[in-house]
């Protein structure tokens, strides 16, 4: 398969999914992405639209209250942007969706919850876990997590995503300024030619699709090559650091639901990258052309991309067996997906499903709970 023969079927695909992505690329280039939650740091910010619905607690789908006056037992689904089901899955074809189809078709007393939050990693997730423990009724903790961490790691970043501590530092900037009024007129200033680039972005996205990604990704790139972008940076993986990192908030979670009395169930999350399953022609597409997460040049991407997978299987079995070892519970989500065929979809990139994968991953969360409660 060639380039062209690639971006061919990569856009044949899409166009099964044009108000999916087109709403997604609203809330994600055209708004304010997130909104801040004490304790838990981020949430994802409010939105509505056909196919894309985030509470004003910042979680996909319909408000919900805290308390539980359904009288169904509530599971906590938690996890970054593949759990919270984006760019291509609706309000219905997500895996809290497919959790809660189960539920209802076997006559199952449970509700599923998605808390997933977008750049997620798992200190976010340890402090949202608690916070939502805390305050919420809810009956059973579900994690899928790693590939945000995973590849940060592989890029030397033990931390936040960067445009997560990019909101912090603007927030303490702000506060050291204050008394500096020059500050807050560049501020102005910048968010004046801020209001204007975005009405320009929102009729190109009217008239073309995908039209704000490309645009700000675009802009991006011109930005990388004038500073240092990803491939002139001579970043060393932390994986040793980053797997204890994560074991050690790993360990707090599974102690604070065993405090708290919750069962807790946790999912590797699986990769584009690392699965075994057979591929199919646009899983092979998709990971020729989204392997750039790891840089431009194709000599450099592929270095790391080979660092990375690597690390991920092994990292993956470390984290399962301590899981268990704890006495808690484990699904492992890549032996599900070796039964489909090489004729479905599964992966839209390195760490996001289609809806075929959305259901796997739903009703196997589902079927596991309504036998372990």
């Amino acid at each position: 398969m060639n380039d062209k023969e690639g971006f061919e079927i990569i856009n044949e695909t899409e166009k099964k999914y044009i108000q999916e992505i087109r709403d997604f690329e609203k809330y994600w280039y055209l708004g304010h992405r997130f909104q801040y939650n004490s304790f838990a740091g981020y949430t994802n910010a409010p939105f509505a639209s056909k196919t894309l619905n985030i509470s004003n607690l910042g979680f996909r789908g319909k408000e919900f209250t805290k308390k539980n006056l359904s009288g169904k037992k509530r599971v906590g689904l938690f996890g970054s942007s593949g759990l919270m089901g984006i760019p291509v899955s609706n309000d219905n074809n997500n895996i809290s969706a497919y959790s809660n189809n189960y539920f209802q078709l076997n006559g199952l007393n449970y509700e599923s919850i998605n808390f997933g939050v977008i750049s997620a990693r798992v200190g976010n997730e340890l402090k949202l876990i608690t916070k939502i423990l805390m305050e919420f009724e809810i009956d059973y903790v579900v994690l899928m997590s790693g590939f945000n961490d995973a590849s940060s790691y592989t890029l030397g970043s033990l931390w936040e995503y960067q445009d997560i501590l990019d909101i912090h530092e603007t927030g303490f900037q702000v506060n050291k300024n204050l008394g500096n009024p020059i500050f807050f007129l560049k501020k102005f200033w910048k968010s004046i030619n801020r209001k204007i680039e975005i009405l320009k972005v929102k009729k190109i996205s009217e008239e073309k699709f995908r039209g704000a990604e490309k645009y700000f990704r675009s802009k991006r790139a011109k930005r990388a090559k004038r500073a240092k972008s990803i491939d002139n940076i001579n970043t060393v993986p932390v994986y040793s650091e980053g797997e204890k990192i994560y074991i050690n908030f790993l360990n707090q979670i599974i102690s604070l639901c065993n405090f708290m009395n919750k069962p807790f169930l946790f999912l590797f999350q699986p990769s584009l990258f690392n699965t075994k399953k057979k591929l199919s022609m646009y899983e092979l597409a998709a990971y020729k052309k989204q392997n750039n997460f790891f840089g431009e040049a194709e000599e450099t991407r592929n270095y790391r991309l080979e660092q990375f997978k690597e690390f991920y299987n092994d990292f993956g079995n470390k984290c399962n067996k301590f899981v268990i070892d704890k006495g808690s519970k484990v699904i492992n989500l890549d032996e599900k997906f070796l039964s489909v065929t090489e004729n479905e979809n599964i992966f839209y990139d390195e760490s996001h499903y289609f809806e075929t994968g959305n259901k796997i991953i739903g009703e196997e969360i589902s079927k596991f709970i309504s036998q372990d409660l």
